[in-house]
């Protein structure tokens, strides 16, 4: 609906305006360019239409006939008012796009069509005083979206006369046809103004500017005629979310009795009198502060629902929000370092969230409206990281841009290389953009799970690491202060013991430790309990049953054994692999493993009768052929002796064993 709304324009005007083909410019110059189009794509008087039949030779052999006919139709143009010979070279560019958009062309296409139709245009478009404004008015885009966007919003501005005698008519049917395309224009210009970092939609912009911005009577009389339109043009780069945000609009959240009034960040604790003297009670204070009732409602619109069953949670909601848009800047003057004033707010955010789901069991990122303020939070960093990205973008786009025409004007001029060596190795000198100067923000991620009461002690020890400086107390003047900062420092002891063995790993003959929870404890003994509990001298406060027990450090490790440790492993899995006897036991029983292999593949697999069968046989067959060849022999000579023994007597030799016989 939306885009054939916009995209059928001329046609709704044509119908709808009865002078419109009469007086607007860009109609006819339009109607001109399709005419020849249609010509083109249907006879064979362009050169290159003969010889390939596409959409790219008709739409440049319809650009080549109107620039045949140029003077022509320029003094047309002059006829129907317009004076701007600049006009006439922009009605075909932007025709030109909408013939883009229409055909959907690849890159080589379009990459085809734009140097065809350049050495055309820069006869007649191309001011030799300006090198560089051809190219901005030309605009050679491979993007379809960005064309089509630049002939869209150029339109408008060229229609723009026409569709205010309509709207001035009071037609109540047309005038809502109207004022919805003009709203989707705004909207489009507000795109194009965010997203024009490469300079790409200045044409079309200044037109739009020049209309509506400079001329305010135009805005004025606009939102006369279209009052219930979001007409604005004050650029904003947030997202509707975080418009809003900025808006405040005075319209009021849906729930109706939301407390706005400010808590202490420790009430309801045991110490809350020792806490309030603290340091980081300011800190909590202003990131707790009350925010006014109408603030950040659409950003916690979602929260909302869950007010019923949390009560306070749109409240907390606002309060984050309000906290991350103003990137903490409440308490940068309380807390210099960027990273403890993170911490700051993820356990503020911890501490208040277990607050109003009023469990202990579960993890602080499975209560349940807990994803919710991820999500918000979230799209909140991501937005404001946008915003920083766009905004150095700009500066170091700018910088090319200076660079770009400082290049183009020294060889323009064809300034002398000797004198200026230096100079000119400076501007075309390579320009790497590392990541930081894009972005600057850092934003605040809420990055660590924990249990609700796991949550509260690593608030309670980060707050107490904090605050180690500004424990005071004066044992002469303020006894019970001083009590109560004493017993503070037992409770602070105890949580000091349940976590030290797990956040810290010392080392033997050192005294250094690795902090392995930098987000909440110091490993650091100077910041032990007992340190500060001997200090303010509460062994003479406390009553004699009321003592601390000094926790040192964890079991130290020798840190030199396990650097040697570790490089003897390395070094001695090298050595083992380089020995001569591994080298050749391992050749050795490889080998083994291998004919194990094979004979167990013989003795009992299919592979043995399959071997016997195919290299046993040959021996077999040899075997064979001697014996069939003995036998044979044999036979042959039976058979001979049987012949002869018919023809001759048969004499038998034999001795006797008698001498006496003869």
């Amino acid at each position: 609906m939306v885009e054939a709304l916009v995209d059928n324009i001329s046609t709704s005007l044509e119908e709808d305006d009865n002078n419109f083909k009469k007086q607007n410019v860009l109609w006819h110059l339009y109607y001109t360019l399709n005419s020849m189009y249609t010509i083109c794509s249907s006879s064979e008087t362009c050169t290159g239409c003969n010889l390939k039949k596409s959409s790219i030779h008709y739409i440049n052999c319809a650009i080549e006939k109107v620039i045949s006919e140029w003077d022509v139709y320029i003094q047309f143009l002059k006829s129907l008012g317009t004076m701007d010979n600049n006009l006439c070279c922009d009605y075909v560019i932007h025709w030109l796009y909408g013939k883009i958009k229409e055909n959907g062309f690849n890159i080589d296409e379009l990459n085809s069509l734009y140097g065809k139709v350049e050495k055309h245009l820069k006869g007649k478009c191309d001011d030799k005083t300006k090198s560089d404004e051809f190219y901005m008015k030309f605009v050679k885009d491979y993007d379809i979206e960005v064309i089509k966007d630049k002939k869209r919003l150029y339109d408008f501005v060229e229609y723009y006369d026409n569709i205010k005698n309509i709207l001035n008519n009071n037609d109540d049917l047309k005038k809502g046809k109207y004022c919805n395309y003009i709203e989707l224009m705004f909207k489009l210009y507000k795109k194009m103004k965010r997203n024009n970092l490469r300079l790409k939609y200045n044409k079309e912009i200044d037109s739009f500017e020049k209309k509506f911005k400079i001329n305010n009577t135009e805005l004025t009389h606009l939102k006369s005629k279209c009052p219930e339109k979001e007409l604005d043009l004050e650029f904003k780069e947030e997202n509707n979310a975080l418009l809003q945000l900025k808006q405040a609009k005075s319209e009021s959240c849906e729930i109706g009795n939301i407390l706005t009034s400010n808590t202490s960040p420790y009430k309801g604790h045991t110490y809350e009198n020792v806490l309030k003297t603290l340091y980081s009670y300011n800190v909590y204070d202003k990131l707790n502060a009350s925010v006014a009732k109408n603030e950040y409602c659409s950003v916690c619109k979602e929260v909302e629902v869950l007010e019923k069953n949390y009560p306070g949670i749109t409240q907390l909601c606002q309060k984050i929000a309000r906290n991350l848009k103003k990137k903490l800047e409440d308490i940068q003057d309380k807390e210099k370092s960027e990273s403890d004033r993170c911490l700051y707010l993820i356990h503020w955010t911890y501490d208040e969230a277990g607050k109003l789901f009023n469990g202990n069991k579960n993890k602080i990122h499975e209560i349940p409206f807990f994803p919710n303020l991820l999500k918000i939070s979230s799209s909140i960093n991501y937005e404001l990281m946008r915003e920083d990205i766009l905004e150095n973008s700009k500066k170091i786009l700018s910088e090319f841009d200076i660079r770009f025409k400082a290049i183009q004007k020294g060889i323009g001029n064809s300034f002398n290389l000797k004198k200026n060596t230096k100079d000119y190795e400076k501007l075309i000198k390579e320009r790497f953009v590392s990541h930081d100067e894009l972005g600057n923000y850092k934003p605040c991620f809420y990055s660590f799970d924990c249990n609700i009461d796991e949550c509260k002690e690593m608030k309670e020890l980060f707050d107490y690491f904090k605050n180690y400086d500004t424990f005071k107390c004066n044992n002469d003047s303020k006894k019970t202060e001083c009590k109560i900062h004493c017993e503070y420092l037992i409770y602070i002891n105890k949580l000091y013991e349940k976590h030290i063995e797990e956040c810290c790993t010392c080392f033997f003959r050192s005294n250094e430790c690795r902090d392995n929870c930098p987000h909440y404890f110091k490993c650091d003994q100077k910041y032990n309990p007992y340190t500060l509990f001997s200090a303010l001298k509460c062994n003479d406060i406390l009553p004699s049953g009321m003592s601390m027990q000094k926790i040192n450090k964890p079991i130290s490790v020798d840190r030199d054994f396990i650097i040697k440790s570790e490089k003897s492993s390395i070094t001695g899995f090298k050595n083992i692999s380089r020995d001569p006897f591994n080298i050749v036991m391992s050749v050795a029983f490889t080998l083994l493993g291998i004919f194990f292999l094979f004979f167990c593949s013989i003795k009992f697999t299919p592979f043995g009768p399959w071997l016997y069968n195919k290299v046993l046989k040959t021996e077999k067959n040899k075997y064979d052929t001697y014996e069939r060849h003995s036998q044979e022999l044999l036979k042959n000579d039976s058979e001979y002796n049987n012949t002869n023994s018919q023809n001759r007597r048969l004499r038998i030799t034999y001795q006797s064993t008698d001498n006496s016989v003869r």
